[in-house]
């Protein structure tokens, strides 16, 4: 029998897992928040060089927060989702901040430059 992954899911969230069962859970998480990452590269909302970071941050979150998850709001893929696409806008956040932080040190060095 094929364990699928609201099985395994369910499992980790009752602390009932085997390690064969988290790791298999794992493989799931990570394929499938690749997927939305690589989505979010296509439409230009994040570089390609981050899909594997969130891809693994995605991974990590959706398994330690398992017991949060509840079938009748969806499936454990649509959890997963929810939690990659929270984490691309996270960091699209911090490349805005990055940006905005740069502009700002950008013109203070510009103004000291003027007053000297």
């Amino acid at each position: 029998m094929e364990e699928t992954p609201e099985y395994l899911a369910t499992c980790v969230a009752m602390g009932t897992a085997s390690d064969g069962q988290r790791n298999a859970l794992a493989g799931i998480c990570r394929d499938y928040a690749l997927v939305v990452a690589k989505s979010a590269v296509k439409r230009r909302l994040l570089p390609p060089c981050d899909v594997d970071d969130i891809a693994q941050l995605a991974t990590v979150k959706a398994l330690a927060s398992a017991s949060k998850w509840k079938m009748e709001r969806g499936s454990w893929k649509t959890f997963v989702g929810v939690i990659a696409r929270t984490a691309i806008l996270d960091q699209r956040r911090m490349y805005a901040k990055d940006a905005a932080l740069k502009a700002d040190l950008g013109s203070m060095i510009d103004e000291t430059e003027i007053e000297e």
